[in-house]
């Protein structure tokens, strides 16, 4: 529209929204999530920055101090933009890899461009494991190790995640940290 490809653009992931939904649409919203999440790989010079975790003061509007976050996390992602494409340092965490460890019934998440460590306040969750909207309890505990989250499971070594999928932040209202 402004005739300049290398305009960097920010955008805000579709946060939470607590008012009642039917359980068809909650695989729409996470479909949105996700495509916003994966749009930086496909477009140049974007980023998309989350707001899942963010205090609200209403249903869907964030309230003064998730926008006071958002406003640091905005900046951040313009400030790598505009100094380049691959400024490193200020590039955001994204995920590499995916793994399922069967001698422990383990599931590995690594992320890129993680600065220090990760970190949660209090115990680290937001991740499911999932059969369409339905939930399958299996995750005993959230390890964070380095730029890794471990999710101790309860699932069987054999096939543990055919017809599956894991999520973090999943549905209207998830909890994540």
């Amino acid at each position: 529209d402004f005739g300049n490809p290398r305009l960097p653009v920010v955008l805000v992931q579709l946060g939470r929204f607590t008012a009642q939904k039917t359980a068809t649409e909650i695989p729409c919203w996470n479909s949105i999530r996700e495509q916003q999440r994966l749009l930086p790989v496909r477009v140049d010079y974007l980023r998309t920055v989350p707001a899942i975790d963010l205090e609200q003061d209403d249903a869907i509007h964030l309230g003064a101090t998730g926008l006071i976050t958002l406003g640091y996390r905005l900046a951040e992602a313009m400030s790598s933009l505009s100094r380049g494409r691959m400024a490193a340092s200020l590039r955001p965490i994204e995920l590499d890899s995916v793994k399922f460890i069967p001698e422990t019934s383990a599931i590995s998440i690594s992320f890129k461009h993680v600065r220090g460590s990760l970190r949660a306040a209090g115990r680290p969750t937001g991740f499911s494991v999932r059969e369409g909207v339905v939930a399958v309890p299996s995750i005993i505990r959230t390890e964070l190790q380095g730029s890794t989250v471990i999710l101790k499971t309860s699932l069987p070594s054999y096939l543990p995640l055919q017809g599956k999928a894991l999520y973090h932040g999943f549905g209207l209202d998830p909890y994540t940290n």
